[in-house]
């Protein structure tokens, strides 16, 4: 990552943190509320397993099936 890419995120986390207090106060609601929808989901939903990674039964690529 870039300097200007990390800065660009600090950014976004900062107006995303004050936009979601600013909002809270005047919907009267808790601001975590607002910013549990813009979490992202689990890592395993970005990165779904790939034959080439591993299969569902845990076995990776290359190792040799058990009977």
């Amino acid at each position: 990552m870039t300097t200007n890419q990390v800065l660009i995120g600090i950014g976004l986390i900062l107006v995303l943190a004050v936009g979601s207090q600013v909002l809270a106060s005047r919907l009267k609601i808790p601001a975590l509320i607002i910013l549990l929808p813009a979490a992202p989901g689990p890592p395993t939903a970005a990165h779904p397993p790939t034959a080439a990674c591993c299969s569902w039964s845990g076995q990776t690529a290359g190792s040799p099936r058990s009977p």
